[in-house]
């Protein structure tokens, strides 16, 4: 990747944008080949088109503190009847490297929207896994690329003590500059889910060999985290929840091996689930935890024969609790 210089005799030196140059033909000496045609492609122009609009612009890639340019190359299909070309950094061509490159090589995350570094993907999911919202993420993008743009202009001043600086131009241009500007909230949301679709067969198979070592499993309906999962109307503006309650089992080790979002608490809807899970559980099944064994122990049953169902200890001190007088001596005691 190519980094903006820190000195330089003119006012362009100290904005330039980053700038990574893709093409795998020419760097590490690939024979990548037309995916319709088999025949070998070859290297054409670069999209360094920088004066005007055009089909040969660089892509904007959001980055943290400030954005990148990614130049890619057009490669060329010479097939007498349909020639045809591709851009070095598209799903075809990634698609046709071996992975060495295609993965360790290129550090950007192409979406069909917007792209951006694989470093600030890092640095999203770490914060949404830690809680931070995605509101509180942008911020923190928006934050951090103001503070490049305030350092270069800081440079700049002092390697041009000559030229009067112009504060507010510089802070005016920040907020016209593409190459400063960063991925909205949504934005963000769209990046996650993106990287988890990459991610989600790692994520199944783990999941799965969770289950497979359980021996004692707790389900159990929550309701907290499905009212935030929903959309807002159209025509009154009025949030409207999809679901109202997550289901979810633990096994013994306090570890999730299978969830299921559900509009109600029937049953029938977690009831697949269960069947799946069942076939995940090879050590074999001991025990089965729920919030209340007497109304569902035949329902469980039913995926699980001759499986004890008990109540779990938090609804079971629950139903004692609840019918003890609260603010006296004996119930101080007592707790």
């Amino acid at each position: 990747m190519i980094l903006p210089p820190h000195t330089g005799e003119l006012l362009i030196d100290y904005f330039y944008p980053k700038v990574f140059i893709w093409c795998p033909i020419a760097h590490y000496s690939l024979e990548i080949k037309c995916t319709l045609h088999n025949c070998p492609l070859k290297p054409g122009t670069f999209t360094d088109e920088v004066q005007k609009k055009s089909a040969k612009n660089p892509r904007v890639v959001y980055d943290l503190r400030g954005n990148l340019l990614l130049i890619q190359r057009m490669y060329l299909c010479q097939h007498k009847e349909t020639p045809h070309r591709y851009l070095s950094a598209s799903e075809t061509i990634l698609r046709s490297l071996p992975l060495a490159y295609s993965q360790n090589c290129f550090p950007i995350l192409m979406l069909y929207r917007l792209a951006c570094t694989k470093e600030l993907v890092d640095i999203l999911e770490t914060q949404v896994l830690q809680g931070v919202s995605f509101l509180k993420i942008c911020e923190v993008l928006a934050a951090l690329n103001f503070k490049e743009f305030c350092e270069r202009m800081e440079r700049y001043a002092l390697f041009t003590t000559s030229v009067d600086v112009n504060t507010e131009d510089f802070y005016e241009q920040f907020y016209t500059d593409t190459m400063s500007s960063f991925p909205s909230n949504d934005m963000l949301m769209y990046i996650f889910l993106a990287d988890f679709q990459k991610k989600k067969a790692y994520y199944e198979t783990d999941m799965s060999n969770r289950a497979s070592s359980s021996t004692t499993i707790s389900c159990d309906h929550t309701f907290k985290i499905s009212k935030y999962i929903g959309a807002r109307r159209a025509s009154d503006a009025k949030f409207v929840k999809q679901f109202e309650n997550l289901f979810i089992v633990l096994n013994e080790k306090h570890e999730i091996i299978a969830w299921r979002l559900t509009r109600t608490t029937s049953f029938e809807e977690i009831r697949t689930l269960l069947v799946g899970l069942k076939e995940n559980l090879s050590n074999g099944l001991n025990c089965i935890l729920v919030d209340d064994c007497c109304k569902v122990r035949t329902l469980y049953q039913s995926v699980f024969p001759e499986v004890e169902v008990k109540l779990d200890l938090f609804h079971a001190v629950q139903r004692v609790t609840k019918v003890i007088p609260k603010g006296s001596e004996f119930s101080k005691r007592f707790a």
